[in-house]
């Protein structure tokens, strides 16, 4: 991606969060910054430089109340796209996006919803004590949730294209034509807070992207968070993130080789207008 494209797409991610953390701190809410969000505001004070998206994060109930506060306090040039609001999407998060921007992701880019330039909020939720059950609750939840994202029209991502994954596909494409939306969606829901109210000591983002066991994360993870510098905003990310940092990244203040500096979306470069026409 071209650097001032890349910058220009930061500005509008920076625009949207700012609207998700105003929401929050007017209500009480817990968000944070995570994953190469987290990252950038400790090493670098904003955005890692290539790093192309913008992650945030909140425990389920804090989250529910976001999804409801969204239809009164969510400006209407941004729109919180979830299960509730949004026919295919397939995603067990939330994503908000800025109207009047567009921006394609390869595996998504024929899909019927809409595309605009977006922050991810991933949802931490109470998960079993057992490992054993959270291996099973984690193979239960993939498996719905493919067969969902497979009904909703998303393709194989370009690094899955090997003949089985195809052949996979196929297989999960046939099987989810014949089951309706919304059983999916329970499906996914109902597993995801199967464990909660337990007052398990753990908490976990099912839709995380990094191996499990590195996001198994204390309870209280959300209870003590502080302001950080990001871009010349002050967020919000964990106080203990050297804790959370290091249980995914390890030496997270490291740079990593020049090769691997770069964004990780599969983004389809002519599908990208990221800052929204004057006046929207």
């Amino acid at each position: 991606m071209k650097e001032e494209t890349l910058r220009s797409l930061q500005r509008t991610e920076l625009d949207i969060a700012r609207q998700v953390f105003r929401i929050c701190d007017e209500n009480g809410l817990r968000c944070s910054l995570v994953g190469g969000s987290a990252i950038g505001a400790v090493r670098h004070g904003g955005f890692i430089p290539w790093d192309d998206d913008m992650d945030l994060a909140m425990p389920r109930p804090d989250y529910e109340r976001f999804i409801e506060l969204c239809k009164t306090e969510l400006p209407p040039q941004y729109f919180l796209q979830c299960f509730s609001t949004e026919p295919n999407c397939a995603f067990v998060f939330a994503k908000v996006r800025r109207n009047g921007t567009r921006l394609l992701e390869q595996y998504s880019r024929d899909v019927d919803m809409h595309q605009g330039v977006w922050v991810d909020i991933f949802v931490y939720d109470e998960v079993s004590d057992d490992p054993a059950v959270r291996r099973r609750d984690e193979r239960s939840l993939a498996l719905w949730r493919n067969l969902l994202i497979v009904k909703s029209g998303f393709e194989l991502p370009p690094d899955k294209q090997q003949p089985m994954q195809k052949a996979a596909y196929a297989v999960a494409r046939g099987v989810s034509a014949l089951i309706p939306r919304q059983f999916l969606v329970d499906k996914c829901e109902a597993i995801m807070r199967s464990h909660e109210g337990e007052g398990t000591a753990q908490i976990y983002p099912y839709a995380g992207a990094y191996a499990s066991e590195k996001e198994l994360m204390p309870a209280d993870l959300f209870d003590d968070l502080m302001d950080v510098d990001f871009e010349g905003e002050k967020f919000k990310i964990f106080s203990n993130y050297d804790r959370y940092l290091g249980s995914i990244f390890g030496d997270y203040m490291q740079l990593p080789p020049e090769e691997d500096r770069h964004g990780n979306h599969y983004l389809k470069e002519d599908g990208i207008v990221s800052e929204p026409p004057a006046g929207q």
